[in-house]
């Protein structure tokens, strides 16, 4: 790590993958270490994360001595159940060691080990009860990333104008649907956007997905982004062109749709008694496409979804292997299995594709026409 990112992390303060530990207020090491695990247990059953040991919780650099990095993963290692697997990084600051301890998620539930479990919320550490452990499981075998709630996330998140282009745009696509005459609340509600955390209400992933703020999606999602290139017939291997997307899924679909239309050839084409129109990209199948990529893709992974522009072909690019018992060979026959249920059933709700499942067959089917 270099000495601008630690200072950025340093500026940036305690948050959901970030903790400082004072190393010269603890009494001794088997306190530090005890202080440490509490927060990696945390992190490992959150998002991953790092205790920064040697700094004060404003930031300030007190330094660590007399340290043995081995020992403190080991001491780590026997103090958790399962045992916990952690990297501990030395930097030197301004003459000063911190050691950086790094855990990453994985997917298994740890517990210290006199019983404790804990999971971070935010920039703090909390219990994690039993409860919320069968629900993970549950979470599991039924899988929807896109319904879970942002905990961090407010009604404060959501930008109007969004809900009111999804009204508009349904009533467009079906103008018998009841949907738009919701008043917004309801509207948020019924498509799953919204739910209620306690006494709270917050957005889900799909929710923040399609009618989040740009400003949210950065901060609660960053990783949701979609980025367009353009290549000339000159350079295949340098783009001349990028636009970088973290907004809803419908203003990213209108937005690339308009771009890729721009930039559309057509060609006249003579069918005995008809005169044919052919584009060089299909308008309809490009949607399916991106729309597939969109609400398919593995949120988990922080890579965005890629929209690499050819003069002869779009390849889009989204991070993620194929679910599971799905491949290359399998990909037209084999059953639907959304990765993200909730997005793939709002597609369908906003009249966005006709029922989910049919992505690829569209795209198969108008390619070949």
């Amino acid at each position: 790590m270099t000495t601008t990112e630690f200072e950025q992390i340093l500026s940036k303060g305690e948050n959901l993958t970030v903790e400082f530990k004072s190393w010269i207020h603890a009494k001794d090491m088997r306190e530090r270490i005890s202080l440490a695990v509490d927060e990696l247990v945390a992190f490992a059953n959150a998002k991953g994360g790092t205790v920064y040991m040697g700094v004060e919780d404003d930031g300030t650099v007190t330094g660590c001595t007399g340290y043995d990095t081995q020992k403190i993963m080991e001491s780590i290692y026997d103090r958790t159940r399962p045992s916990l697997f952690t990297d501990v990084e030395v930097i030197n600051y301004k003459g000063k060691d911190v050691l950086a301890v790094n855990v990453e998620r994985d997917g298994t539930t740890y517990a210290i080990s006199d019983g404790r479990c804990l999971k971070r919320l935010g920039k703090n550490s909390k219990p994690y009860y039993p409860d919320e452990m069968s629900n993970k499981y549950t979470a599991l075998q039924n899988p929807d990333f896109s319904g879970q709630i942002l905990a961090d996330s407010t009604i404060e998140d959501v930008n109007a104008l969004e809900i009111y282009n999804l009204k508009e745009k349904l009533k467009i696509r079906d103008p018998n649907a009841s949907l738009p005459e919701l008043e917004d609340m309801s509207f948020l509600r019924d498509l799953g956007f919204i739910k209620e955390d306690g006494m709270i209400d917050r957005l889900t992933i799909a929710g923040l997905l399609f009618v989040g703020k740009e400003t949210s999606i950065n901060r609660l999602l960053p990783q949701a982004e979609v980025i367009y290139l353009h290549y000339s017939a000159d350079n295949l291997e340098e783009y001349d062109s990028r636009l970088d997307l973290k907004q809803p899924i419908i203003s990213v679909i209108d937005r690339l749709t308009e771009k890729i239309q721009n930039s559309n050839k057509i060609v006249n084409v003579q069918v005995g008694l008809f005169r044919l129109e052919v584009e060089d990209f299909s308008e309809k199948v490009f949607q399916e496409a991106l729309l597939n990529a969109l609400s398919h893709r593995d949120y988990m992974n922080t890579g965005a979804v890629y929209v690499k522009h050819y003069p002869d072909r779009i390849v889009i690019e989204s991070p993620g292997a194929f679910p599971e018992g799905v491949t290359e060979k399998n990909i037209i026959t084999h059953p639907s299995t959304p990765r993200n249920k909730l997005i793939a059933e709002t597609l369908q709700r906003l009249k966005y594709v006709q029922r989910t499942g049919q992505g690829v067959d569209i795209i198969f089917r108008e390619a070949d026409s």
